[in-house]
């Protein structure tokens, strides 16, 4: 039986890691789906940050309903972020489909 030390190296052995710099050949299915339905995401964020602008825009609600004024403002806060991080990971993929792709 052979035995190998820890820092023996053979041909044949396991490929080396890949380094974080070198290109991939392409985007997993994962992200070419999220790639594709993106801009539809982004598109449906806009629409709920821009209606709770609207409402939250409403001179008299907070006087008629302080507790929704508040959830309102809530969630546009957690619609914003959503928002942000969708265009960030879009954004991302983008840049990843560009690289493999050469350019």
């Amino acid at each position: 039986m052979a035995s190998f030390s820890a820092g023996t190296s053979e041909r044949g052995s396991a490929p080396p890691a890949r380094r974080a710099s070198e290109p991939r050949n392409r985007l997993s299915f994962a992200e070419q789906h999220a790639l594709k339905t993106s801009p539809s995401r982004i598109a449906a964020l806009n629409e709920n940050v821009r209606r709770l602008e609207q409402l939250l825009a409403d001179p008299d609600f907070y006087a008629r309903d302080r507790t929704a004024f508040a959830v309102a403002g809530a969630e546009l806060a957690n619609a914003q972020a959503e928002l942000s991080a969708a265009e960030e990971d879009w954004l991302r993929l983008e840049l990843l489909q560009e690289e493999s792709q050469g350019g």
